[in-house]
This record gives C-alpha cells, structure tokens and sequence, in this order.
C-alpha cells in the first residue's frame, strides 16, 4: 500500500470537507506531523480548515505569503 505525501493527505482533507481535529487524526495514524500551530504554513492551512475554504483559495494565499503550495 502506498501513503500519500503529507501535502496530498492535507489537499484531500480540503476535497473530503473533513474538520481539523478528523485532519490531523488522518496526519497522525499516517505517520506525518500534525499542522503546527507555529509552523507559518500549517497557520495557513489551519486556518483554511476550520473557515471551509477551499484548497485552491488556501494554495492562493500559500502563495500571495511565498510558502509552497499544497
């Protein structure tokens, strides 16, 4: 079986409309770090998360902050 790259686990949480807490279980049982608070990046995809939005407007803002893009 293959895993998925943490980034292509975090797109799919956005396209499966799951919360933070059902993102960062999938992170965990994965094996990948969960979305740190301190982390500017994870910040942005927190954020995302929790407000609904979708992951072309939260790669959009990744961007418009040059951080790399889910």
């Amino acid at each position: 079986m293959k895993i998925p790259s943490r980034d292509k686990l975090i797109a799919l949480c956005f396209g499966m409309d799951v919360s933070l807490d059902e993102a960062q279980t999938l992170l965990k049982y994965t094996g990948f770090a969960p979305l740190y608070p301190r982390n500017k990046r994870d910040i942005v995809i927190v954020s995302a998360l929790e407000n609904g939005e979708s992951v072309i407007r939260c790669n959009i803002t990744l961007d418009e902050l040059n951080l790399s893009p889910l």
